[in-house]
Order: structure tokens, then sequence, then C-alpha cells
């Protein structure tokens, strides 16, 4: 029980048995304390001198041979003291340096994080990154040049999933009949489609979301996809995003 005690406070398992035998003992060379305690001799003197440091027993020599005994019980309230004191003192250190360290972080953010995906579900694995974002998905698309084999993960599972979510989505895409059929449900997919010509191609998507943009290639089936984490580059696509939309038309309209 008192060694659980013991190791409650910081002292490990070898330093709480020694302690304790050496209460029981009084003073005593570390011959008998190593017996014991149960431990080598080696072990004994070692452990000894940290119980020492931490200011919880004392030893003298005598005849050329060194005595240990242990401190009352009441300098654990002095051991605890200080240790309290120590941890406020390295609080204050850390908070003092709190900046710097986060300098090392922010040099580091500079450069973008980047996560590549290939095939079908690595494709897949990009669009589902996008249903943590927070705020507005603001997306490129090429809603055309969907494959058969993608689009019904699309329609069937993601915006399904990213409505339950209570996710919305801003979509530029280049017109067309599948386009404008897909945004006749803009309002019930929490989504805005804005459409530009379509003597303008686009085969990739593009979504940016927080501090990311993913980029999604189906062409020919062959899939791929990227991610970038950085909030510079998410930043700049937000801003080309705004505005290409002044250079669209909103819904089914045709430019």
């Amino acid at each position: 029980m008192l060694i659980q005690v013991l190791q409650s406070i910081g002292l490990s398992e070898k330093e709480s048995k020694i302690y304790l035998a050496m209460l029981e003992l009084g003073t005593q060379p570390v011959s008998i304390i190593a017996k014991k305690a149960t431990l080598n001799r080696t072990t004994t003197y070692l452990i000894l001198e940290e119980l020492s440091q931490k200011g919880l027993i004392h030893s003298y020599s005598k005849r050329k041979v060194l005595y240990y005994s242990a401190n009352s019980p009441e300098h654990f309230l002095i051991y605890l003291k200080e240790k309290k004191q120590n941890l406020t003192n390295q609080e204050d250190l850390i908070s003092a340096n709190l900046e710097a360290f986060n300098q090392i972080t922010e040099k580091r953010s500079i450069k973008p994080k980047v996560q590549f995906f290939e095939g079908l579900d690595g494709v897949k694995a990009v669009y589902q990154d996008t249903l943590t974002a927070s705020n507005t998905i603001k997306s490129f698309w090429g809603i055309h040049t969907i494959p058969t084999q993608l689009s019904e993960f699309i329609f069937k599972d993601y915006i399904p999933t990213r409505v339950k979510n209570n996710i919305s989505i801003e979509v530029i895409t280049p017109v067309s009949n599948k386009a404008i059929e897909v945004s006749n449900k803009d309002k019930a997919h929490l989504r805005t489609t804005y459409f530009y010509k379509e003597d303008l191609p686009f085969e990739i998507e593009i979504n940016i979301y927080d501090n990311k943009v993913a980029l999604i290639s189906y062409g020919g089936e062959e899939y791929s996809g990227v991610i970038i984490e950085n909030n510079k580059i998410a930043d700049a696509l937000i801003t080309i995003h705004t505005l290409a939309k002044l250079y669209c038309s909103k819904n089914s309209k045709k430019t």
C-alpha cells in the first residue's frame, strides 16, 4: 500500500522499496539495505544516490563504511513543495518561449503537405477527405467527364453523405446537358452551380476546403488524385474561384 503511495508522488518502485526498507531498518550499510529490499548492491547504490539528491535520505561515514538513514516522512512535504515549485518554473519557462517554438512550426508549415493517390479507391479516398470540410467546399468540376464507374460512387454515396454532414458546395463547371441535369438537384444536394462556356475545357476536378486543395483526374478512367495541405495555396485557389464566378452564370442559364 505505502509503495503505491510513494509511487504516486513520483518515486520509482525500487526507490519506494529502498526507502521503506530503510524506515524499518534504521541506519545501515548498503549491504543490509540491499538485502532487505531484495536488490543487488550496485542498483541499491545508484538508488540511494537518487534518494539523497531528492533530500529523502542522508548518509555518514564510519570507519570507512557508509551508513544510510531515511529522513523522516515529513521530508516528503518538502520534496513535494520543491517539485511543485520546479513545475511552476518549468511552466513559466515554456510560456516565455512558446512564440519561439511556434515560429519553428510556422517555418515547417510553409512547405505544403502533399499526399498522392492512385486508382479508383485512391480517388474515392480523396473525396472522403473533403467530407472533413468545416465550411463550404469551392469546386471546379468537369461534370460531363465523370466516368460511369466513378459516377455511381459520387451520386449514390459521396453526395448523400456530404448532404447528411450538412456540407454545402459551390461548383463551377462547363455548361453541358449533363451539368444542367445535375444542377436541377442543387437545392436538395446543398449545391450552387455556376456555368461557363463549354468551349473552355476543364477535364479534372478541384475541391478547395479549409486549408486543403484536392485535385482529381479521371480522364480515360485512369484515376489519380492529390491533396495539398497549405493555407496560402488554399486561399489563392479560393480567390481564383471567387473571380471565376464573376465570369459565370448561375444555375441553368447558358453563357
